[in-house]
């Protein structure tokens, strides 16, 4: 593999390379649990879905078990891992952000951000990271600057220390990463575009939609999709917003556990990978009962439960809806940020409809493409699509700025 290591000069931190190995105690603690712990008969109800299915489960459960650490390490060590000193501009506190990256050494090579979700872990941009160095094995003909960090308080960051409510954790999180950005030389007066471009998720939407809005280093926004948006704003003919909120009531129901609750279930699930592995397959919505992107689950579970990543970040888990209904809105239309601030959307139908039924938009302000397939296992299942599609729209993006 060529070298991607070639931190630009302009960078005011200065990141180190990193190493870690899991010890062998704790793996052997993983292997013994996953051998001893049940799983649960499934509800008379049949109302589980996806990977919340006992088949599904119990295939994630087997793979972690049968895991040779030794193989998912050289997996997980393929790529270039950093991490850098980076203070919180409210509170000055100094956050260890860990961080894995491709750098060009190409001159017009544009920042990407990409940001996993509350759930997840830098380990499902993987695929895409494979993506890029196979289709561009020089460094110097790779156009994107590929960072991908673990959020504060996940695998290998440190945990923010002050108190935060519920409402600020995004804005918290998204201040952190435009600082590191800044520090890795890409804010705003960088090359190329002058700053960076963020990719994300359904559920890294909102955070993403945060550094896009409140940040000029933050020069445009990419996002995979739930066809399910798209296809209910273009099929309503009525109130979009309405039907924007419409959407979002039933894929994230409105929030009523009280503090306790959230404490409890937060013991339960944070005492066993296999609880984990219930919590953050279920968000996934995968049908997928064999493939990669189940093994890729699993191997996030097991990287979270080795870095007990679950008790600092489980926070987030009972407060982050994606978005507001207004702000999904503007997403979806273009809205609510400065006008050179382009977005981007690739569209996923997801068992709503068709792909066809989701129409393109593609103009002077705005791109967006249409896939058949899950947008929760879009990178992992399909890294191509979403690599294709991040080239298209930053290209479009270089000529708004050329």
């Amino acid at each position: 593999m060529a070298s991607y290591k070639n931190i630009p000069s302009t960078a005011k931190g200065s990141p180190i390379s990193f190493d870690f190995s899991f010890p062998q105690p704790k793996l052997d603690h993983l292997r013994q649990v996953l051998e001893l712990h049940p799983l649960g008969r499934e509800a008379p109800s049949k109302t589980l879905r996806g990977s919340s299915k006992p088949q599904w489960f119990g295939n994630a459960k087997e793979i972690m078990r049968r895991f040779d650490w030794a193989a998912e390490e050289e997996l997980l060590k393929a790529f270039p891992h950093y991490v850098v000193g980076v203070e919180d501009t409210i509170g000055g506190q100094m956050l260890q952000v860990h961080f894995v990256a491709l750098f060009s050494t190409s001159p017009d090579a544009i920042p990407v951000l990409l940001i996993h979700s509350w759930f997840s872990s830098y380990v499902e941009y993987l695929c895409l990271l494979s993506v890029f160095t196979e289709r561009f094995p020089q460094a110097c003909d790779l156009p994107f600057h590929v960072i991908v960090p673990s959020l504060p308080g996940y695998d290998f960051s440190s945990p923010l220390s002050r108190e935060t409510n519920n409402a600020q954790i995004n804005e918290d999180n998204a201040r952190v990463l435009n600082q590191l950005m800044v520090n890795l030389g890409f804010g705003a007066g960088s090359g190329g575009i002058g700053g960076y471009v963020v990719h994300g998720g359904v559920s890294s939407l909102r955070m993403c939609y945060t550094l896009a809005k409140e940040y000029k280093d933050c020069r445009a926004l990419h996002a995979n999709l739930d066809g399910a948006y798209r296809h209910t704003l273009t099929s309503s003919g009525g109130d979009e917003f309405e039907a924007v909120k419409s959407v979002l009531a039933e894929l994230h129901p409105p929030e009523d556990w009280d503090s306790h609750e959230r404490d409890m279930i937060r013991l339960a699930i944070s005492t066993s990978p296999v609880s984990l592995l219930a919590l953050i397959g279920s968000q996934f919505f995968g049908e997928q009962e064999q493939g990669a992107a189940l093994r890729m689950v699993a191997l996030i579970v097991a990287h979270h439960w080795m870095t007990d990543t679950y008790p600092d970040a489980s926070q987030e888990s009972y407060c982050i809806k994606d978005m507001s209904a207004e702000d999904l809105s503007h997403v979806l239309k273009h809205t609510g940020l400065e006008p050179n601030k382009p977005v981007g959307i690739s569209f996923f139908s997801h068992g709503q409809g068709s792909a066809s039924d989701i129409r393109p938009i593609v103009d002077g302000s705005s791109w967006s493409s249409r896939h058949e397939g899950n947008p929760f296992v879009a990178v992992l299942d399909q890294p191509n699509q979403t690599v294709g599609d991040l080239l298209g729209f930053v290209r479009q993006v270089q000529k708004q700025h050329s």
